[in-house]
């Protein structure tokens, strides 16, 4: 079988390798295009793990200044339970003895 194109006869085999070739080109194609939007796919995956690890060191930071917040109210209690052992000239009041504050209040 022969096909006329320009003038010229062209062969139906010549037709059939252009289209093996098209189908080829095809196929790269969308394989580049299928990598690519996986590429990308990651690129968010990354992105979005980066906001997670952001947030993870924000809340880091603030529970630690939350703990030294709470240890100078500790240091401050301590502070004032030994002023008022002292006031009331209590023997028994000593700085290991905190928790009879809250067990004696007299």
């Amino acid at each position: 079988m022969f096909l006329l194109r320009y003038g010229r006869h062209v062969s139906l085999g010549r037709h059939t390798n252009m289209a093996k070739t098209e189908k080829t080109y095809i196929r790269i194609y969308l394989t580049v295009r299928r990598q690519m939007d996986q590429i990308q796919a990651v690129q968010v995956q990354q992105e979005v793990q980066a906001g997670e690890v952001a947030n993870f060191a924000v809340l880091f930071i603030l529970s630690w200044y939350i703990l030294r917040i709470s240890h100078v109210f500790d240091l401050l209690f301590a502070l004032f339970y030994q002023f008022r052992c002292l006031k009331n000239e209590r023997s028994e009041c000593h700085f290991g003895n905190t928790l009879s504050f809250f067990t004696n209040p007299s």
